[in-house]
């Protein structure tokens, strides 16, 4: 199965604050990591280019099975 890994709230302080621990454990997974802000809009577009991305090639599979 395919996974995204999507932090919200990047926006707010309390989080930026705790960016390079987030930044740090989650680089330890071989999955893709969007950082985004549903209320700024911050890499909104980048993580559904990828999710439809990613549903394109499984369904690319499924024709192929």
């Amino acid at each position: 199965k395919s996974k995204i890994v999507a932090v919200n709230k990047v926006d707010l302080p309390e989080v930026q604050a705790h960016l390079p621990e987030i930044r740090q454990a989650l680089s330890r997974l071989d999955l893709p990591v969007f950082y985004i802000s549903a209320a700024t809009g911050y890499d909104i577009l980048e993580l559904t280019t990828k999710a439809v991305e990613m549903l394109g090639e499984m369904n690319k599979v499924e024709e192929v099975v």
